[in-house]
């Protein structure tokens, strides 16, 4: 997975946002404790939003762009940045278009939990 601005930490958990270069709008928030396995899935999995979004840009050439927002996290901390992160750039990810079935959707209950939260270790 291509970095912008770090290198892909060694262990444990990252979380990272995928960038659409031509309009510069984020477009998926995910989590990961292995990059090469997960960008890979990416542009394999037919049943996932990202992977249509992505194969629609490389059909015009273009590759997304990569910002790692967290790493060297553990998994229940990742989970936490994760649905922050997922907040904060609200509906333009594809997060919110996603199945439940396939773990992509962010149910409202989630979102519900992360906004009453009074605070996040960020």
């Amino acid at each position: 997975m291509p970095a912008v601005g770090k290198t892909v930490p060694k262990s444990g958990y990252l979380v990272y946002l995928l960038i659409d270069p031509e309009t510069h709008e984020p477009f998926y928030v995910g989590m990961t404790s292995n990059p090469k396995q997960r960008w890979f899935a990416h542009h394999t999995d037919p049943a996932s939003q990202v992977y249509h979004k992505m194969r629609d840009m490389r059909a015009r050439g273009i590759k997304c762009r990569v910002r790692i927002l967290a790493d060297n996290l553990g998994r229940e901390e990742a989970k936490e940045r994760e649905l922050h992160f997922i907040g904060h750039y609200g509906d333009v990810l594809v997060n919110r278009l996603g199945t439940p079935r396939h773990g992509h959707a962010i149910r409202e209950s989630m979102l519900a939990k992360w906004r009453n939260k009074r605070s996040i270790n960020l």
